[in-house]
């Protein structure tokens, strides 16, 4: 059942990059062997791969990573056809940027994902040798791809923190008509009503749980301005077209799911920090693998999630998210044990035995017919 599952995988990797078919297999394998080990490093993979840490293991991932270049495009199409994108109609998009330092290497990664429920799937990604913040032109070529992966139309909003500000970058987005909802920095100054004046002063009166919103100009754009205090007293600022309707600081929480993505692939998930790559091709690469792995962990804690649902604190958030869910569902079924407490929670009087309650799981991930283009 796992090997046709595996085989299916495969089969959509190919579709979308061209490699042959043992490339391809060794792509699915890496992908299961990250989803069950939670790791990047080489050496656990390879015994992923076989039960043992074999030399020629290491050195078949090492020069899949050297020899195989995976573009952005690819693997947005990958994901697409993965999770059946099509089917959830406009999405909203977050743009981040997460980075790190390897030895005197700068480690930068630009991602836009999509947001599914409460998580978030990279669909384009960008890789620098540098801390720097991203430029316009960068911004630019990454939401290209996402309007040839999804149309234009069908992005219902774009978020982003106080880095993807910009005059030339607002101004794009404004006059392609492409709605946002981004965070400025409190010494913007902004048009209120024939005066220039610091967005900051203007909303400075604003208290913890309060909104306060004004029609204003930023430069030569026509904005909505809204306001609030966090929990710690800074004020949070976000800017969106005048024609964008919705409560603008409520759309902007949801920012937050990105940064819960970055967790996941990192401490929470995948270990991405561990990886001693640093050439943006092979990270590229690994970024690749580690999107795939984890589009499969929200397909599974979908599935998981009708099954039973995901159970709600006192404090009205979920106990965990999406992702969190369908991957550990996806480990105990890779590591070939069922702990007793989810066994129990997936009413076995109904999934009995196991296997069928497996058998639906991989229907369910790789059930649609629309894998390729």
């Amino acid at each position: 059942m796992l090997n046709r599952f595996r085989e299916t995988l495969c089969m959509l990797v190919l579709n979308h990059t061209g490699f042959g078919k043992s490339i391809g297999e060794t792509f699915v394998k890496l992908v299961f062997g990250m989803i069950e080990l939670g790791s990047v490093k080489h050496k656990k993979l390879a015994q992923a791969a076989s039960g043992n840490v074999i030399t020629s293991n290491i050195r078949t991932i090492e020069r899949f990573f050297k020899n195989y270049f995976i573009s952005s495009q690819c693997l947005g199409f990958m994901i697409y056809d993965l999770l059946n994108l099509k089917q959830f109609g406009r999405l909203t998009v977050i743009l981040d940027r997460t980075n790190w330092e390897f030895g005197i290497k700068s480690i930068n990664i630009f991602v836009a994902t999509v947001v599914l429920g409460n998580t978030s799937i990279p669909i384009a990604l960008e890789v620098f040798n540098s801390g720097k913040s991203t430029n316009f032109a960068e911004r630019k070529a990454l939401l290209q791809q996402i309007v040839d992966l999804i149309g234009l139309e069908n992005i219902k909003v774009i978020l982003a923190d106080r880095e993807f500000v910009g005059n030339e970058w607002m101004s794009f987005l404004y006059e392609n008509k492409i709605p946002f909802v981004i965070r400025i920095r409190n010494n913007f100054f902004v048009e209120f009503k024939g005066v220039r004046v610091k967005a900051c002063a203007l909303m400075e009166s604003v208290i913890q749980k309060e909104t306060r919103e004004f029609r204003v100009k930023l430069g030569n754009l026509n904005v909505r301005l809204a306001a609030t205090r966090a929990d710690d007293g800074e004020l949070v600022m976000v800017v969106a077209p005048r024609y964008f309707r919705g409560e603008l600081l409520k759309r902007y929480r949801v920012r937050w799911l990105i940064e819960l993505y970055f967790k996941s692939i990192k401490s929470s998930g995948f270990n991405l920090e561990e990886t001693h790559m640093t050439n943006p091709d092979k990270i590229k690469g690994l970024m690749a693998v580690i999107a795939i792995a984890s589009a499969l962990a929200v397909a599974a804690g979908r599935f998981r999630n009708q099954v039973k649902k995901i159970r709600i604190k006192k404090h009205g958030r979920p106990e965990c998210s999406i992702f969190t869910y369908g991957l550990d569902l996806l480990r105990s079924i890779l590591r070939d044990r069922v702990v007793s407490t989810l066994s129990t929670s997936l009413s076995p009087d109904v999934f009995s035995p196991w296997s069928e309650f497996v058998k639906l799981l991989f229907s369910f991930i790789l059930g649609h017919k629309n894998v390729g283009y």
